[in-house]
């Protein structure tokens, strides 16, 4: 079982609508940005919902280099990318930076990106790192948002950035905040 799973799949799916309601409500999405795509679950939910999509860039190393907890060996990190290459295939605004966070974030201009949505590694500094170096990249009126927000470390490094009380919560814990 894969640790994701154990909330269930609809509780990631209901609350990443939400997510995309709240976003696709204040703003047109033309260009998305996912720090680690993992199985892809969420990528599907964004390219579904953000119906003006015109490029999705799914940023993850797919390394047990970048595995901070030790979970994940060389032939299950295989599987899981070939996973989610296989959900974005049919998907012609779709593609994957297989590069680190912050490696893949030079690749872009700042404010090129209308949504950024992180769900990196959870370590602290990390998500601090993610912030700093893809916070520039989103549009001004464009949106970051990161989950797992019930999480001690994610939310300790928000919290240097951003208020969480102006953040819009959704059930699975992903946060947002406009830009």
């Amino acid at each position: 079982m894969y640790i994701r799973d154990m909330r269930g799949p609809e509780y990631l799916k209901r609350g990443l609508q939400s997510t995309c309601n709240f976003v696709n409500s204040l703003t047109q999405v033309k260009k998305v940005c996912e720090i680690g795509t993992y199985r892809g679950e969420s990528t599907i939910i964004f390219l579904d919902q953000f119906k003006d999509i015109d490029e999705y860039i799914g940023v993850d190393p797919y390394s047990v280099d970048f595995n901070s907890d030790g979970l994940f060996t060389p032939d299950l990190v295989k599987h899981i990318e070939n996973e989610f290459l296989e959900k974005i295939k049919s998907h012609s605004a779709a593609r994957l930076l297989k590069k680190s966070s912050v490696d893949a974030s030079k690749d872009f201009p700042d404010q090129y990106f209308d949504f950024i949505y992180v769900d990196g590694c959870h370590q602290e500094a990390s998500v601090t790192s993610d912030i700093q170096s893809w916070l520039p990249k989103v549009k001004k009126g464009g949106f970051i948002s990161f989950h797992d927000i019930d999480n001690n470390q994610v939310q300790s490094a928000i919290s240097k950035f951003f208020n969480i009380k102006n953040g819009h919560i959704t059930e699975d814990q992903s946060i947002t905040f406009g830009v």
